[in-house]
């Protein structure tokens, strides 16, 4: 990496956005852990929001305060991030997927207007684990190029690294997602409940599914309404439960706002028939990101449509059926070469496609674990990729 050899003992990390999706968790908390095992005395975390707001578990971190710059959107409130770059000598940007414009142009554009000034200030600088869809806005890709050669850009999968290269004409590094890196938790209550729920059914003789509800692309791109998502979910459990004899375990992977993952997990759950009740069970995750990996590595199958569920799953070598939206999906089924478990979101809501294309993969299950099984490495090495030149010499 340009200007980073050799070991660094202090990085500064700016996450992707403000506390509340178990994803960003998973990348953050993932990456600190890793970078102190590799000996990093020092790290700091920018907050988005007011450090006492921040939800992240106990570490030995540091938080830097750019809440007026983030939260109040004041382009003048950058005192705190110029400090905070004369006190660590390396920065680290995780773009995730907040880099292409997709969301909002004014999001990805002031995120990279901070990485224009780390490079300024000559600190060395990278940008980890994102993704690239197929249309960035124009004013992003002017961004990059402005930005030139002295960034370091980890791109997290193949595809996206393709299109980036093209719409740049800058040169990146292959990784993944760092969230591959986060270590599961497997204790407590919900663990061992679920861990109950699992063996019960499967001496019925019953797999045991996971479903990750998503609400937001639907809202945004397919114009499906809450009651007819609630409604979709409860029709597929129950041809699931009665059909294939499956039960199901909802688990959520973002607990932000009134129709957040958790939300849907509880909407779904109570809008379901008392006969299927005792087919299902409800995860409401106290432990974060890594008990949801925790639990995900219990599942025989899941179907996600958060790419991180999906992520939670991959590390435990469960296959899944990814329900895609932001182009990001296939880049992340390439790293296990199972690009066929993805169906898009418009194709989702047909009658019967969703189903349809769940049964088929769902047959291929055992040569999927054995496709991820073998892959998995390599995309845990790519993922540490993202820090490799400054914690090898």
């Amino acid at each position: 990496m340009i200007g980073m050899t050799g070991k660094i003992p202090s990085v500064l990390l700016v996450p992707p956005a403000p506390p509340g999706s178990l994803g960003d968790e998973a990348i953050i908390i993932g990456s600190i852990n890793y970078l102190l095992e590799q000996g990093i005395s020092r790290i700091g975390v920018v907050s988005h929001l007011k450090p006492e707001r921040e939800r992240h578990p106990v570490l030995p971190i540091e938080f830097v305060d750019c809440s007026d710059y983030f939260e109040k959107k004041d382009d003048t409130a950058i005192s705190g991030f110029e400090s905070a770059l004369k006190e660590y000598e390396a920065c680290f940007f995780f773009g995730a997927d907040m880099l292409d414009g997709y969301y909002s142009l004014q999001t990805s554009m002031r995120r990279l207007g901070l990485v224009q000034l780390a490079h300024d200030r000559k600190v060395p600088t990278a940008i980890v684990g994102f993704s690239f869809n197929k249309g960035p806005k124009q004013e992003v890709v002017d961004a990059f190029k402005e930005l030139g050669k002295g960034v370091m850009y980890c791109i997290r999968d193949r595809v996206s690294k393709a299109r980036f290269e093209e719409a740049t004409g800058l040169s990146s590094m292959l990784t993944a997602d760092p969230a591959f890196l986060l270590a599961s938790y497997q204790h407590g209550t919900l663990y061992r409940d679920v861990r109950q729920f699992c063996r019960q059914n499967h001496r019925r003789g019953r797999k045991v599914i996971g479903i990750n509800p998503n609400y937001m692309p639907s809202l945004k791109s397919e114009n499906v309404t809450l009651e007819e998502f609630i409604d979709f979910h409860v029709r597929l459990i129950s041809r699931i439960t009665e059909e294939w004899k499956c039960s199901v375990v909802l688990f959520p992977h973002d607990i932000r706002g009134s129709t957040s993952d958790l939300a849907l997990c509880r909407q779904i759950f109570d809008t379901m028939p008392a006969d299927a009740l005792k087919r299902m069970f409800t995860a409401v995750p106290e432990k974060g990101a890594a008990e949801i990996k925790g639990i995900a590595g219990l599942f025989d199958f899941c179907l996600c449509q958060r790419m991180h569920a999906a992520i939670a799953c991959l590390g435990q070598e469960v296959p899944c059926l990814c329900v895609t939206y932001q182009d990001k999906f296939e880049g992340l089924l390439d790293h296990f070469r199972i690009e066929r478990c993805e169906v898009s979101r418009s194709e989702a809501f047909q009658d019967n496609v969703l189903f349809d294309k769940f049964k088929d993969v769902l047959n291929e299950r055992e040569q999927l674990h054995l496709q991820i099984q073998e892959r998995l490495s390599l995309a845990v090495s790519l993922a540490e990729e993202n820090f490799i030149s400054i914690v090898e010499p």
